[in-house]
């Protein structure tokens, strides 16, 4: 939605604050600025993401609006796709935000495992890994996660296997299943496969983030209310 004045804004915002995922707004607005309308809506939520965009470097500083509780700043003239990456970051950092459980995630690759605890440890969130399905078996049964990411296709034995291992011993984990294909095979085949035989969400290398935040929630919130 887009409105002109800001107290128009403000009254759209205040009579459905859940129905808005971010907030763009310029500094300089009559009646109302951009920090004071920023500050009546999170007064109202505190944790939409707002954006705000001025081309008075005096009026605005980045750190005294990350004081307000505002997570992003631009200088104009504001380049495209310079505010598509920063929409991008705020949506995403505003999904990984909702994320609250213990995660697991089985892959035999360093990096990939160390990727997922960069995207994923946040306050709220405890991420453990395991490379191969005998160690993350072994941290089912110690830690209890929320929920578990297994890849595919891994040297010892294969993640088809780990996914029917694991609904076997723990039939209410859900398991999101990730690949990249093997060698002479699409990772679409894989991952039907598993979703066959239990997986609740299927992804290909290279995880698209937002998607996968999002599939992270729905699968914790759901396995909260069981």
């Amino acid at each position: 939605s887009g409105y002109s004045m800001s107290v128009e804004a403000l009254d759209a915002f205040r009579a459905e604050p859940q129905r808005f995922d971010l907030v763009i707004t310029d500094m300089a607005m009559p009646v109302m600025t951009g920090l004071q309308l920023a500050g009546e809506m999170l007064s109202i939520r505190p944790d939409i993401p707002i954006l705000i965009a001025t081309g008075f470097s005096e009026q605005v500083d980045r750190q005294r609006i990350e004081a307000l509780g505002i997570k992003g700043f631009l200088m104009k003239p504001v380049l495209s796709r310079e505010l598509g990456r920063e929409v991008r970051r705020l949506l995403d950092e505003s999904l990984k935000s909702r994320i609250r459980g213990r995660i697991l995630v089985i892959d035999d690759e360093p990096a990939v495992r160390l990727l997922f605890r960069e995207k994923l440890s946040l306050d709220g969130c405890e991420v453990l890994d395991a490379a191969n399905e005998s160690e993350g078996l072994a941290v089912c049964r110690r830690e209890r996660p929320d929920l578990v990411v297994t890849d595919l296709i891994m040297p010892d034995k294969e993640g088809i296997e780990t996914i029917m291992d694991i609904r076997r011993e723990f039939p209410e984990l859900s398991i999101i299943a990730i690949s990249g294909g093997g060698i002479s095979t699409s990772p679409d085949t894989y991952l039907d496969m598993a979703e066959r035989l239990g997986a609740r969400q299927v992804f290909t290398k290279p995880i698209e983030w937002p998607s996968f935040y999002r599939a992270v929630i729905e699968l914790l919130h759901s396995g909260s209310r069981k």
